[in-house]
């Protein structure tokens, strides 16, 4: 897959992302801070401890909880494809265990997936921006 192709399917994929959390009531600041903070969230803990952050807030009630649900799930399916695995395990114990086993998942895979993931973060961020709008007059003074 060319690099074209790969950002504008991470391109749509985080569109449809963004419209899951609006639709399902989530879009609050909360989960805009978060969007905005997934890149270097990545960057900065890693793909596994993002992915525990966010398997963790998953499981709270609501918009929140369902938004942070959606946000894990798409990860997964990142992180899946990326390491070419055929089918994501079964629960995320599985998940952890298959991540931090060398055997299922190689240094190199593990980084490969976690650019791809990034990526994706990435996108997310930008949908985010557009959607929030800039502080700045429109003039871009000030």
């Amino acid at each position: 897959m060319s690099l074209v192709r790969l950002d504008q399917g991470l391109a749509a994929q985080a569109s449809q992302i963004v419209d899951r959390i609006r639709q399902r009531g989530g879009w609050t600041p909360e989960i805009v801070s978060r969007l905005m903070g997934l890149p270097a969230q990545l960057r900065s803990g890693g793909l596994p401890a993002t992915l525990a952050f966010l398997y963790a807030k998953s499981t709270g009630q609501g918009g929140l909880g369902e938004a942070y649900e959606t946000v894990w799930a798409a990860l997964v399916e990142e992180v899946r494809q990326g390491l070419g695995w055929a089918e994501a395990p079964a629960d995320a114990p599985a998940l952890f265990i298959a991540l931090a086993d060398p055997a299922q998942t190689p240094a190199g895979a593990l980084a490969r997936a976690s650019e791809r993931a990034e990526l994706l973060a990435v996108w997310l961020r930008r949908l985010t921006e557009a959607l929030e709008g800039r502080d700045e007059p429109e003039d871009g003074h000030g």
